[in-house]
């Protein structure tokens, strides 16, 4: 249905009619000097003339035509199929040609009803219904979140889920139905509970320092067994063979069973290391492919070298140093200014503490050592004590000030300061500090500069805004300033009311985290999207480029190389994505690759490398019952029915026979102006063109 509308009151089209009357009255009627022309000529003209007036006239007014457009829509109704390699493994090839043949011919009818949208689910969610069940993980709330975001709005019907229940991916698919549609679950699998015992999860650090302790755990999970015994054992593949470094005796003594095993590893070799767990088979076992897992570590030597360099012995001393080493990837160094005669090991720390330094007494060995590390942009942490010269410590850092310093100490509270975001601290820690021992600080007036404050000082019961820990980075240089003396009492404190140190110990190892972690300062830079991938999942690469003001750019064409184990090399070359790169290798084969990206910017070549791993997990192997509480317990949470593959009909008939589900009927209106409309113009123009030629027909301009 079409309308004819006006962007101005209709009645102004009285004054349209008006005005081509009164023109071509006054033209063709009323002039006497026409004499040529008879009384029907004068008649047609001046209604040729008065047509082209009045549609010129009409198209002043900014008239316009609404098309309204009625459109019905099917309710949708969604198809999902489980495409993991379970259903495979629990069904047979006569049971699957069965299934589909019985699902094809449902769609079909319930096609006459509804819109029948189809989804496969298995490593991801896909278009179609899959047939070749070849997916090694399966995650059915993705499905559920993507229905929800992309019909939003729409007339829904419901969800058609069929699957073996079994899920290990995502969320429980329990929980993830939030769109309130109901969802009728087809079980598909064998649901009887098989003989067979399994490695279920591995958990462990990805990357561990050089001759660390690297803590594995294992679930070991089994079923229909009542006893029996086992071996689980723990290989070390090195370029010498698999090495056995680890094994265990496990006693079976119910079902279903469930053991967790812990082990101690020794990260006694730099690099990419693989390990791989073997669990012996029993007789009679349903599956030997979920007995072994696979799993690597990445050793990296790189202990960050802290020398504490102080002008005489203090308690705080050794609480630093206990703090520090707790970590394992810190090399502490204790060294007295008196006892030092070289400083090139000083020098060549990741992070130097000052403790009470600098002091007038060690004024000619300390300041040359203070100018090597301000000229090298190295790290520091001043902490002022009673040793500390005010003045030279003034001059050795620019984040704080002490002025009016009289020699005088005060006995300061800490308190947190707002706002401080350098990095994470403990928050029952900082509700509590202010409880803490007293340190010993100068009186004085503080003057600061710029930097991040993390604890103010509180004198008495008055919270100041003189800071007792702050930090800051200025020029590439880090320092932080502890402005007391007795944090090991902080210690002590925290240990009487927690029963450890360790609130206190990672307040001083983030310190000293922040101040010895260096910026990349790289202007190419690849990296995975994590560091161990499954073969079930595709590997992603991201890379970034930076012009001279470290702003992200992607001008040139940037290239990776991957190299696997064997030695073979292939080529790629990234996409641009936003102002950035990335590169999708797809699903790889398990093993260790690395990979170069490499581009050319402004004529010089830049790369970026790196290691990853691709571990062979096949995640649908590790459970092989179909899980028929968790279908059924879908369909009674949504309103839905549970039905077997040979109940499909009446699945069909059921959804055919729901009086609830209609069509929609949707108006869409679209409106177009009048004066987009080119006949318009050609049929004014007609109409002028055609006066034109009956006056010089008859003789007439």
């Amino acid at each position: 249905m079409t309308e004819f509308y006006l962007s101005t009151p209709r009645f102004y089209l009285i004054f349209c009619l008006l005005a081509a009357v009164l023109i071509s009255g006054i033209l063709y009627v009323r002039n006497t000097k026409e004499k040529e022309f008879n009384t029907n000529i004068k008649t047609l003209l001046a209604v040729v003339r008065g047509l082209a007036i009045l549609c010129i006239t009409i198209l002043l007014l900014q008239p316009f035509l609404k098309k309204i457009t009625n459109t019905s829509q099917l309710p949708l109704l969604f198809f999902v199929q489980d495409a993991s390699s379970s259903i495979q493994s629990e069904s047979t090839a006569s049971e699957l040609e069965t299934y589909h043949l019985a699902r094809a011919k449902a769609i079909q009818q319930l096609e006459e009803k509804y819109e029948v949208v189809t989804y496969s689910a298995g490593d991801e969610v896909r278009p179609e219904l899959d047939t070749t069940y070849a997916d090694q993980s399966t995650n059915l709330s993705e499905v559920f979140d993507h229905i929800n975001s992309q019909y939003k709005g729409s007339n829904k019907a419901g969800i058609i889920l069929a699957s073996d229940g079994i899920f290990n991916r995502g969320a429980s698919p329990v929980y993830a139905n939030r769109s309130g549609l109901p969802i009728h679950t087809i079980i598909q699998g064998d649901t009887s509970v098989k003989r067979d015992l399994f490695i279920k999860r591995v958990f462990h650090n990805n990357v561990a320092y050089l001759d660390d302790q690297v803590n594995v755990l294992v679930d070991i999970a089994g079923k229909q067994f009542q006893s029996g015994q086992t071996q689980l054992k723990v290989f070390h593949k090195t370029n010498a063979g698999d090495q056995l470094i680890a094994q265990e005796l496990i006693n079976i003594d119910q079902s279903p069973f469930f053991q967790t095993v812990e082990f101690m590893l020794t990260a006694d070799q730099v690099g990419k290391q693989t390990y791989y767990l073997s669990l012996d088979v029993l007789p009679g076992e349903e599956s030997e492919s979920n007995n072994t897992r696979t799993f690597r570590i990445e050793v990296i030597d790189a202990k960050q070298n802290i020398t504490l360099l102080a002008a005489a012995p203090h308690p705080d001393i050794f609480a630093l140093q206990s703090a520090l080493t707790n970590t394992g990837n810190i090399e502490f160094n204790v060294l007295f200014a008196d006892e030092v005669t070289d400083w090139n090991g000083v020098q060549e720390a990741d992070l130097l503490i000052l403790h009470q330094l600098p002091s007038l007494k060690h004024q000619s060995k300390v300041q040359p050592l203070l100018d090597f590390m301000h000229a090298n942009n190295k790290p520091l942490w001043f902490i002022v004590g009673m040793e500390t010269d005010i003045p030279l410590f003034n001059q050795s850092q620019d984040l704080i000030s002490i002025s009016d310093y009289i020699g005088e100490y005060n006995q300061t509270f800490a308190s947190p300061a707002p706002n401080f975001n350098l990095f994470k601290t403990d928050e029952n820690l900082m509700q509590k500090i202010a409880q803490y021992p007293p340190l010993t600080t100068p009186f004085g007036t503080y003057t600061t500069g710029a930097g991040a404050v993390a604890l103010n000082q509180r004198i008495g019961s008055v919270d100041t805004n003189y800071p007792l820990l702050m930090l800051h980075e200025s020029k590439g240089q880090k320092t932080a300033v502890l402005l007391g003396t007795g944090i090991w009492q902080w210690r002590i404190f925290n240990y009487l009311q927690q029963n450890d140190h360790t609130a206190i110990d990672a307040l001083i190892q983030k310190t000293a985290l922040y101040l010895g972690s260096r910026e990349d300062k790289r202007k190419f830079r690849a990296k995975p999207a994590k560091a161990q991938f499954v073969t079930s999942e595709e590997v992603i690469i991201d890379a970034e480029l930076f012009n001279a003001n470290y702003e992200r750019v992607n001008d040139p064409e940037a290239r990776l190389t991957l190299s696997n184990e064997a030695g073979n090399q292939f080529e790629h070359t990234f996409s641009k994505r936003g102002d950035a790169y990335s590169l999708n290798l797809g699903k790889l084969p398990a093993g260790l690759y690395t990979f170069e990206a490499q581009t050319n910017y402004n004529g010089a070549k830049l790369t970026d490398r790196g290691p990853f791993t691709v571990n062979d997990l096949n995640l649908e192997a590790l459970e092989l019952t179909a899980d028929f509480n968790m279908l059924q317990l879908i369909s009674e949470q949504s309103g839905g029915d549970l039905y077997f593959p040979e109940q499909i009909d009446d699945l069909t008939q059921n959804l055919l026979a729901d009086d609830s589900q209609k069509p929609v009927l949707y108006a869409q209106s679209k409106t177009m102006p009048l004066i987009d409309y080119r006949w318009l113009f050609a049929l004014i123009a007609l109409l002028l063109a055609l006066e034109w030629f009956l006056r010089r027909y008859k003789g007439s301009y």
